[in-house]
């Protein structure tokens, strides 16, 4: 089997940089946080930039298979970049979106990035108002992460879930 390359994407505050650290730590995965420095971190900046320019060019997909660590791609993208996680899809990329109750959501976001609520509720209302067109990329691969009541997956559940594929009952 080939070395896994995911994708997570999802609602901020969903626990997607926790468990990209988690993977890099425990799971020995390369974890590229595309919002910040992980592009620069791990030399990737000119196949990114290659890529975005025509999305099926496979230089980044060649970059992201010449290290032999599995591939841990952490990006909550805007949501005016779905054609490039699609494009990433096609490649091999495995994408999986990280849900969860907005309100705990939000909490958890404030907590991690400080107090800028305005950056999370922008993107939240952008991920609602474009849904429909997010949710057919990322199909059944949908997890729950945080719950109404406040609890969060931990990476150990994530993990077990998305390796065995089985997230039809995290809704």
């Amino acid at each position: 089997m080939a070395k896994p390359v995911l994708l997570i994407s999802g609602v901020p505050g969903t626990g997607k940089s926790t468990f990209g650290r988690w993977l890099e730590e425990r799971k020995g995965f390369m974890h590229v946080d595309m919002d910040f420095d992980g592009l620069k971190r791990h030399d990737l900046e000119t196949s990114w930039d290659q890529f975005l320019k025509d999305l099926s060019c496979d230089v980044f997909w060649r970059r992201l298979l010449e290290d032999r660590k599995p591939v841990f791609l952490d990006w909550g993208f805007p949501v005016r970049c779905l054609p490039v996680v699609e494009a990433l899809r096609r490649q091999g990329v495995r994408v999986w979106w990280f849900t969860g109750d907005r309100l705990f959501a939000r909490l958890n976001y404030l907590k991690a990035k400080g107090p800028y609520p305005r950056s999370f509720d922008f993107q939240f209302a952008d991920i609602s108002a474009n849904w429909l067109a997010i949710s057919p990329i990322f199909e059944d691969r949908i997890i729950r992460t945080v719950w109404q009541d406040g609890r969060c997956m931990t990476c150990d559940e994530i993990y077990h879930l998305i390796q065995r594929g089985d997230v039809a009952t995290c809704f």
